[in-house]
């Protein structure tokens, strides 16, 4: 009971020979879906048990859990695609989820192949490198101008919390289309209406996008991402004279600099 607020599964074990049993539970519950703590609770009672070696069957772990990812339904790569290449003005918001999924590589093929801008939400911070000329960084008054102009979204991984806004006006608006791709189906449309939603793990959609999409060869020529690099080159030259004026009182970038170096 004192973990149940915040484990995803809870296991007692009082004899020894459960062990082995309760080590393949934790261990699958742990790796499917969206990653969240669990416990193993050993009674002091199994420590004091005697077992024989040959007594304990302890499996090799693509018997006990999945290790493969489930494909994502192809006509669901095909409608993302073709929302993505429709959109004039196309975004991706990159969360936790493309983290834990190891696909910050196909994230960043995916963004440069088409030219996409990527927001990341606090937990995404990292999968997309700064240097990408694809990427804006977290929501702030320069990616705001991407959320609000955008007219087709693609959410991977991202829960849309209150570092995102919510997903609601005035950051983003409420006609945009909204790709939402999540290993958790309960996230899935809970702050932000959705136009297609896929339960799926981020690596394993990305590859098989990234695959429809180099088979059909569609890439549309848009300015979208040139006006916010511009957009964002003009914000960091503002921040880097702030940080370097010396008047008084300080300014709050320069104090921020100031305490980093």
């Amino acid at each position: 009971a004192l973990f149940k607020p915040i484990t995803k599964y809870q296991k007692s074990i009082r004899r020894i020979e459960e062990i082995p049993d309760a080590v393949h539970k934790i261990f699958r519950e742990v790796s499917s879906g969206r990653p969240q703590p669990v416990v193993l609770e050993i009674f002091s009672d199994a420590f004091y048990d005697n077992i024989e070696e040959d007594q304990i069957s302890i499996l090799p772990s693509n018997q006990y859990r999945a290790i493969e990812k489930p494909a994502v339904d192809s006509s669901l790569i095909n409608e993302s695609l073709e929302l993505l290449i429709s959109a004039k003005k196309p975004l991706i918001v990159s969360g936790g989820g493309v983290l834990r999924a190891e696909a910050w590589n196909e994230l960043k093929e995916l963004a440069e192949y088409l030219q996409i801008p990527v927001v990341t939400s606090h937990g995404g911070i990292g999968s997309i490198s700064n240097k990408s000329k694809c990427s804006l960084g977290v929501l702030s008054l320069t990616s705001v101008q991407a959320t609000t102009g955008a007219d087709a979204v693609l959410a991977l991984g991202v829960k849309f919390s209150y570092t995102l806004a919510l997903g609601k006006p005035p950051a983003w608006k409420d006609s945009q289309k909204l790709i939402h791709v999540d290993i958790d189906p309960s996230i899935i449309g809970r702050s932000k209406p959705i136009t297609l939603g896929i339960v799926a793990d981020c690596k394993q959609y990305l590859i098989q996008l990234l695959a429809e999409l180099k088979k059909s060869n569609r890439v549309e020529k848009r300015d979208w991402l040139e006006t916010l690099t511009a957009i964002k080159k003009r914000d960091q030259t503002a921040s880097i004279k702030k940080a370097n004026n010396d008047e008084i009182p300080i300014n709050p970038v320069r104090l921020i600099k100031e305490i980093y170096e």
